[in-house]
């Protein structure tokens, strides 16, 4: 009898695993869908500059969902790519739109910057448009960024095994024990 109960134990830790990796899972799946049903790479991001201040504050978190360049209009805030850095993203406002043939041209300035950016904007360049915002609750990804996330998720999965298997053990102590 002593033997079955670390097998008992084993196989209840290893079913947590894999409730957490289905978790994680989920989790993955879900982000997909956000990212397909905004049709952008980035339809959630952090504000962290202060070139929007008094619109949006650094540490907001934006949700953000792709926009054609011709349903555009002076005044939307937008997510774009930088001509000079195409692995960056800023948030800023249209300042103005001008159309060259088929192409839509766009300058933009951050709400609390003097002066419009230096660079004009194409929609290639533009993920998109800003949908909503919760304030503040981005600050929780300068919290929880590596190495602290890392510590987190490991406590965390030390927290629910050993609830687990507490409640496991404490399942066996108030069942009756039959002998044969």
């Amino acid at each position: 009898m002593e033997t079955e109960r670390p097998r008992r134990v084993g196989r209840r830790i290893f079913r947590s695993f894999l409730m957490i990796l289905l978790a994680l899972l989920i989790i993955m799946v879900a982000f997909q869908a956000v990212k397909i049903a905004a049709g952008t790479s980035t339809p959630i991001l952090v504000v962290v500059g202060p070139s929007m201040r008094n619109t949006l504050m650094e540490g907001d978190l934006v949700f953000i969902a792709h926009v054609e360049p011709e349903d555009l209009r002076v005044g939307d805030i937008i997510v774009f790519h930088p001509p000079n850095n195409p692995e960056g993203l800023v948030i800023h406002r249209i300042y103005s739109i001008e159309k060259k043939g088929e192409t839509y041209i766009f300058r933009t300035k951050g709400d609390n910057n003097l002066n419009p950016d230096p660079w004009k904007i194409t929609g290639d360049l533009i993920e998109g448009r800003l949908v909503w915002t919760i304030p503040r609750l981005g600050l929780l990804s300068k919290i929880i960024s590596p190495p602290v996330n890392y510590f987190l998720i490991i406590l965390l999965v030390i927290i629910i095994v050993a609830i687990d298997v507490k409640s496991q053990r404490e399942e066996e102590e108030s069942s009756p024990i039959s002998e044969a």
